[in-house]
């Protein structure tokens, strides 16, 4: 995530801007609700390459840039117009020169019963080694308090380091907020008993543990069921060095027994130009129990990834063991279908999935810019392509996929285009 250092402000102050949403393309039924870098030095934030939370009417999320350059917390109101920066990394650092309360804020965001926001920045703490934190809402008009829940050691190769992708605790796949004080699950990007990253554990009584060291650089978050089942993709390792699909599960005691590991799929394994994809970016869940995923890459020659099914039922890998089965339900072909899915997928109440790609969008203007999709059964389309015109006022680069209210509107960010080039927030109207 790219900073541009601004105008050095007090931790935690806030910057209030109005603006009016700008008249979406009548045809495409996408509008740009916000345009970052509007103030001077980026202080209202820059590049939200982030998934959004919704809550209500607001919109949370995250981004680079703010008053110390070093990533913030904002909050998007869609009735009003209104943006906040709620909280601005660094306002301190340690004798190593580290963010005292973090750098480079990564991933959705949880909000619990209260009304408090918990996350992840992939550096910055004691030892730059990342930390998972929590910001406590003020009781009225005050500042969003920082507070500490965990932080990661790059030197500790056991504990992990480089948390990304956020948290996630049971019930969120079904919208319950969080309650505040059980456990949250999460990934880091290094260490580890092989330093290929970990899955963790924090709250419900204990500071971290970790879980397992699956594949290599777990990638795209994770998805817990009803009975603390953790379920998700690592971007390398497995048989093919392309990437896996796992589930780590409680054996007993959360917080004491040991957890178990199964790896469910190992990505390409048959070789080839890994027509069944490479590089998983996560997995969702349906009621049925089957996962849901895309690849950033693999799929056909030019490797321009795939949204698999993973079912379980017994297939084998070469003959030698049994694992879930793969089904491809799309592979995308590049140009005005999209190139390389990234980001979170969302399921809803219907069953229709929705993703973004962030490589490749309408090759008539630039071909890079991304798209919006929908999956239907068997059924894909192309909802939008961003950069219809020069400049890419509509965003481009959406790399954190989209959220869906109910009433079926979607709503993302653009890693970069807008007015200012540093990224918008959208909304996209069926």
């Amino acid at each position: 995530m790219s900073r541009t250092l601004g105008t050095m402000l007090t931790l935690g102050s806030i910057a209030l801007l109005t603006v009016g949403l700008i008249s979406p393309a009548a045809a495409t039924g996408e509008s740009v609700l916000y345009n970052f870098c509007q103030q001077t030095g980026c202080t209202d934030g820059q590049n939200p390459g982030s998934p959004l939370l919704q809550d209500g009417n607001f919109l949370y999320g995250v981004a680079g840039g703010g008053a110390n350059g070093h990533g913030i917390v904002f909050r998007y109101n869609v009735s009003t117009g209104n943006y906040k920066v709620l909280y601005n990394f660094c306002g301190s650092t340690n004798f190593h020169g580290f963010c005292s309360d973090g750098d480079d804020p990564d991933g959705k965001l949880v909000i619990d019963t209260s009304g408090n926001l918990y996350g992840t920045t992939f550096l910055g703490g004691l030892f730059n080694g990342g930390q998972v934190y929590e910001l406590v809402k003020p009781s009225s008009g005050g500042s969003w308090t920082f507070s500490l829940i965990h932080g990661f050691c790059d030197r500790c190769t056991t504990d992990g380091s480089g948390p990304h992708n956020g948290v996630s605790y049971n019930g969120q796949a079904t919208g319950t907020k969080y309650d505040g004080t059980s456990m949250l699950f999460g990934e880091t990007d290094a260490g580890g008993t092989l330093d290929g990253g970990t899955v963790y554990a924090v709250k419900g009584g204990i500071s971290e543990k970790v879980l397992s060291s699956p594949g290599s650089e777990p990638y795209g978050g994770l998805y817990v069921d009803s009975s603390n089942n953790l379920w998700g993709t690592t971007a390398g390792g497995g048989t093919a060095g392309h990437g896996i699909a796992f589930e780590v599960s409680p054996t007993g005691n959360l917080g004491t027994d040991p957890w178990t590991t199964t790896v469910l799929y190992n990505f390409c394994w048959a070789g080839g130009s890994c027509s069944d994809g490479s590089l998983p970016v996560g997995v969702i869940m349906d009621s049925a129990g089957n996962l849901f995923g895309t690849t950033q890459e693999g799929g056909n020659s030019s490797g321009d990834g795939v949204l698999f099914e993973l079912t379980n039922t017994s297939c084998t890998e070469g003959g030698t063991q049994t694992f879930w089965c793969n089904t491809v339900k799309h592979t995308f072909a590049g140009g005005s279908d999209g190139s390389g899915p990234n980001g979170d997928l969302v399921m809803d109440a219907s069953g229709n999935i929705f993703g973004t790609t962030a490589a490749e969008g309408d090759t008539v203007h630039v071909s890079t810019a991304g798209t919006v999709w929908k999956q239907t059964g068997s059924s894909h389309s192309t909802l939008y392509s961003f950069c219809p015109s020069t400049g890419c006022p509509d965003g481009q680069h959406p790399l954190a996929g989209v959220i869906v209210d109910t009433s079926g509107n979607l709503y993302g960010t653009a890693d970069f285009g807008g007015a200012n080039d540093a990224g918008v927030i959208y909304k996209y109207t069926p």
